[in-house]
């Protein structure tokens, strides 16, 4: 991944999580809103950085790293969509589960995971010798 894509990425991840922030937490906007479109607005917001990171770090090197990537989501998502079907059919989660699932979402959408594989995949390029 070049310099200059990797900049990119981190500022249009940036720029998800801000949106998300200043849109989903608002209270003004989201007062209103019932918990399943709460839900909704967050599984979109995650989907999208999913989507962008995937996008960004198809020719990252080494391949671990973009693995690395996928199967933070590929785990992450599906146990969010069960806990989210449990809120929506049982009327609300337990306060600790609510939290995990809050935490574990609010985790998905920040750019903190793409920024660390980049600085990760610099780190390993710096590294290896020149061929």
């Amino acid at each position: 991944m070049t310099r200059k894509k990797a900049l990119w990425g981190v500022l249009l991840m940036f720029l998800l999580y801000s949106a998300y922030q200043l849109v989903a937490l608002s209270n003004l906007v989201m007062q209103n809103v019932s918990r399943k479109q709460q839900h909704v607005v967050l599984f979109i917001s995650i989907m999208l950085v999913y989507g962008l990171g995937s996008i960004l770090l198809q020719h990252l090197r080494p391949l671990w790293m973009k693995q690395l990537w996928h199967i933070f989501h590929v785990i992450l998502i599906p146990t969010l969509l069960v806990l989210g079907l449990a809120d929506w059919w049982m009327g609300g989660l337990p306060k600790g589960w609510r939290h995990f699932a809050q935490s574990v979402g609010e985790t998905l959408v920040s750019p903190v995971l793409f920024t660390g594989i980049v600085l990760l995949q610099y780190a390993f390029a710096k590294m290896q010798p020149d061929a």
